[in-house]
């Protein structure tokens, strides 16, 4: 595996362990997901596109 590959899953790994993610609905999921591959996209010099998680750059399949 890449390093960036293994960075995603202990990333995913890691919010599988998190207290309260028995707790998360499928949003909870999905925005806990998203915010974590952004992040280490963000961390890699990559923009990153996705609705509704803040700190990307934009909405998917936006050109800005």
């Amino acid at each position: 595996m890449t390093d960036l590959t293994m960075q995603v899953s202990d990333a995913l790994d890691a919010l599988c362990r998190e207290p309260d993610e028995r707790e998360w609905g499928p949003k909870g999921w999905t925005r806990r997901v998203k915010s974590a591959v952004i992040n280490l996209a963000k961390d890699a010099g990559h923009r990153t596109y996705a609705s509704g998680v803040p700190g990307a750059d934009g909405a998917e399949w936006s050109t800005t």
